[in-house]
């Protein structure tokens, strides 16, 4: 449609009013816009309607049932409807009519009356009081506001209904309703005389419910005491909890409890610290400490942080399944390498090169197996033990035995009977005391070294004596054969002789 401007207002009979992309469409009359028959349909640009009387509307539109024509339905889904005045909706209460809904745009009216259902979606609604069967608040914002009016000859306080309907129901958005006391000192209303009980904020009729299961909703009386809501039944779901009312002996009255403080409906979100306490405890460990760390990354990825306090039991689900993951855990098994090679290492040693081999079967025996990586520091302790016992290690002294055999017989020698006694005495000035076991070759060749000294000696010779000397034993056995020639019969005779004396003695 194109723009346009009716100062005389805009009627239509059995027909509809489309208006999109940026068209304007301005009417101003009695009834600005008035369709008997039809549906209004907005989906950009802007329609405005001017109410010039105070018993008129903005905008009037309702189904034909004559002749069975439109819906007398609203469909905003972009742009603006802006009403100074009443919007009214002439339907009865039958489904798919009287319908207005507004998803993606914007509505602005000074009061909505006889709507059979309004639904509001991703949108902002501005109004006075709402008179409807059904109100809906999907997303977007509701902002619903009342004057308090004071009577002329009573001067008593009374106000309307800011929300009038059979069934109110918020799942998400915000819901603002509130009454505006203006140059009065808010109070607590007057029971009226007609209906028994004094007005309420939000009037659910026919014993109606009122379903709040997402988003907000803020009631604002101005005064302790005050009735917010008026409802058959209150049903609150997805993590709604109320406060700052009081339900007195569980009536339909919703009081007000604080002048300063609305009454407010919102969800509670549910209790993570549970589910943020495990995954502290998750994040503590190291991951690599473990056989399988899987479990443990997939509970806590799990997690899904947008549940309302009705869905705590899942919540603390989480939190169990991530406490139950840790728990099945199994560490990896410590590193026993240094362990075994230090065994490796004794097991090469002859224990009976040692004083005392002891301590270090000891430290051997006291391995324990099977401890997990977590004890890595006991198992490596294990090790040491073992490798500072095997330094405190004392070989056993060498056998000095043939040494000192070698010695007393060099000792039991006179050197002046021998041409050359040096070498002897360079082979005892030669010896070393202190060696271990594992140096017993290097004592025994000292012993070997005297000894070989030792028969290497050769004897002086007597001045004027032909008998032959030490180390010559062809001289030696001449010598022999001459004594025996010459008079060896005499000496056998003088020993005879002796032995017979020392036998009579």
């Amino acid at each position: 449609m194109a723009d346009g401007d009716l100062s005389f207002g805009l009627w239509i009979s059995f027909g509809n009013l489309y208006v999109f992309d940026s068209a304007a469409l301005t009417a101003t009359s009695f009834t600005a816009i008035e369709i008997d028959g039809g549906d209004i349909k907005l989906s950009g640009g802007r329609i405005s309607a001017f109410q010039t009387v105070e018993y008129g509307d903005a905008v009037s539109i309702g189904r034909n049932d004559y002749y069975n024509a439109g819906n007398g339905n609203i469909e905003i889904t972009g742009g603006e409807l802006a009403c100074v005045g009443n919007l009214r909706i002439r339907a009865q209460e039958t489904d798919g009519m009287g319908i207005l809904s507004i998803t993606n745009g914007k509505l602005t009216a000074e009061s909505i009356s006889e709507s059979n259902k309004l639904v509001i979606s991703n949108s902002t609604v501005i109004s006075g009081w709402i008179y409807a069967n059904a109100v809906e608040l999907q997303s977007g914002s509701l902002m619903v506001r009342e004057p308090v009016y004071k009577g002329i000859y009573t001067n008593d306080f009374f106000a309307y209904c800011v929300i009038s309907c059979n069934e109110l129901t918020v799942s998400g958005g915000t819901l603002e309703a509130a009454w505006e006391w203006g140059e009065y000192t808010p109070t607590v209303l007057p029971v009226d005389s007609y209906w028994g009980y004094a007005q309420p904020l939000i009037k659910i009729r026919s014993n109606g419910t009122a379903s709040f299961g997402g988003g907000t909703v803020i009631l604002d009386t101005g005064c302790a005491g005050n009735t917010t809501l008026k409802a058959g039944t209150l049903n609150l779901s997805g993590g709604v909890r109320g406060s700052g009312y009081t339900n007195e002996d569980g009536s339909d009255f919703y009081k007000q409890t604080d002048d300063a403080t609305p009454v407010k409906f919102t969800v509670y979100p549910a209790d993570y610290n549970k589910v943020d306490e495990a995954i502290k405890k998750a994040n503590a460990l190291n991951k690599d400490d473990y056989k399988d760390f899987l479990a443990v990354e997939a509970a806590v990825n799990a997690v899904v942080r947008d549940k309302n306090i009705d869905e705590q039991a899942t919540v603390d689900a989480m939190a169990k399944t991530i406490e139950d993951a840790i728990s099945a855990l199994e560490y990896k098994g410590a590193d026993y390498t240094k362990v075994e090679e230090a065994i490796e290492k004794v097991n090469a040693l002859n224990k009976d090169d040692y004083k005392d081999f002891s301590a270090v079967q000891a430290a051997v025996d006291t391995v324990v197996r099977g401890k997990n990586i977590t004890e890595q520091a006991a198992v490596d302790a294990m090790a040491k033990a073992i490798e500072d016992a095997i330094a405190a290690l004392e070989y056993k002294g060498a056998d000095y035995g043939k040494v000192d055999e070698a010695i007393k017989k060099a000792n039991a020698l006179n050197k002046d009977d021998y041409k050359e006694f040096s070498a002897v005495e360079s082979a005892i000035d030669a010896v070393v005391h202190g060696k271990n076991i594992t140096e017993q070759a290097a004592v025994n060749a000292m012993a070997k070294t005297i000894e070989n000294a030792i028969n290497a000696l050769e004897i002086k010779p007597v001045p004027g004596d032909k008998s032959p000397q030490t180390g010559d034993t062809g001289s030696l056995m001449l010598w022999i054969a001459l004594l025996y020639i010459s008079g060896g019969a005499g000496i056998c005779a003088t020993v005879v002789s002796r032995k017979k004396k020392h036998n009579s003695q």
